[in-house]
């Protein structure tokens, strides 16, 4: 079912991204949880990141009781926004890059939980949606844990989508560029579980948990997430290839060129036998690099 657009809802720019329908909508509420509420707080304007879940008609928050945030969106107008990152859109120019993408934005009044058999019920959906069958594995909530512990909701009314996705779109004169363009697939993946070093021993194991990372792991495919096979021509760059390959381009710190005499190679070149596909893995393997070695990078 759709809804007409209100003034705060309607797109101005790109308005073919646009969806109003709430099978649309309710979907990209369902597949991410992180979400970023934006209020007033004495007259500032904050913005709250945290964990939303859907149920029916209404999303739905918690948080502390003392809360400052959460008391100062109680009965208070509220933008609720939550965004997938699906891919990286690598144009041939720096104007057209661009970025694949669901996001929700919803517009309305929160309103708090004060029914202690409610709050609970809510909390237990929460960690359903998020945990699978986590809930009754767990001492149950004392009073005072449920006291301490707030509950709002939002209603799903005055919302609107907003989705990229496919090739990026350059300037037609652009296409015939030899210039690598696409997309770079980007996805979430859960974990090994890495156990707490005070368990006990012989008090359980990690194999429900990993059944939980099973039921709430997107399967191959979904929702246009997982990543793509390599391009013809693109070898893998490993975290050792590329700290290598910045020692030896601190010039142009991120990829091989010595062809920068050539605006479409500043970055990335064929020079010393790469190809531009070739060095797109780079960027992914980057991340590691830079992890594993403890600094930032380029």
């Amino acid at each position: 079912m759709s809804r007409p657009p209100s003034p705060r809802t309607r797109l101005r720019r790109a308005h073919a991204r646009g969806r109003h329908d709430r099978e649309t909508i309710d979907a990209i509420l369902d597949a991410q949880p992180v979400c970023h509420i934006a209020y007033l707080r004495d007259g500032t304007p904050a913005v709250l990141p945290t964990l939303q879940w859907r149920e029916g008609d209404h999303v739905y928050w918690h948080g502390s009781s003392a809360s400052r945030a959460l008391r100062a969106q109680d009965g208070a107008e509220v933008c609720l926004a939550v965004t997938l990152l699906d891919g990286y859109v690598l144009a041939r120019s720096a104007f057209h890059h661009s970025v694949n993408y669901r996001s929700v934005m919803i517009y309305g009044r929160a309103r708090r939980i004060e029914d202690p058999g409610r709050k609970l019920r809510h909390l237990e959906t929460f960690f359903d949606r998020l945990l699978p069958g986590r809930w009754p594995t767990l001492r149950p909530m004392t009073e005072q844990e449920l006291k301490a512990t707030a509950v709002l909701r939002l209603p799903v009314e005055e919302a609107s989508a907003k989705i990229r996705t496919g090739p990026p779109v350059d300037e037609e004169a652009d296409y015939a560029l030899p210039i690598w363009a696409g997309v770079l697939p980007v996805r979430e993946v859960i974990g090994t579980p890495v156990p707490d070093p005070r368990n006990p021993e012989g008090g359980g194991t990690a194999g429900g948990v990993a059944g939980i990372a099973d039921r709430i792991a997107p399967p191959a495919g979904a929702g246009g997430r997982a990543v793509a096979a390599r391009p013809p021509g693109v070898q893998a760059c490993t975290p050792s290839t590329y700290q290598s390959i910045l020692r030896s381009s601190s010039s142009d710190r991120l990829c091989p060129s010595g062809t920068r005499s050539s605006p479409a190679w500043s970055l990335m070149g064929p020079a010393k036998g790469w190809s531009v596909p070739s060095m797109i893995p780079c960027l992914t393997a980057s991340a590691s690099a830079r992890t594993s070695s403890g600094t930032r990078g380029p």
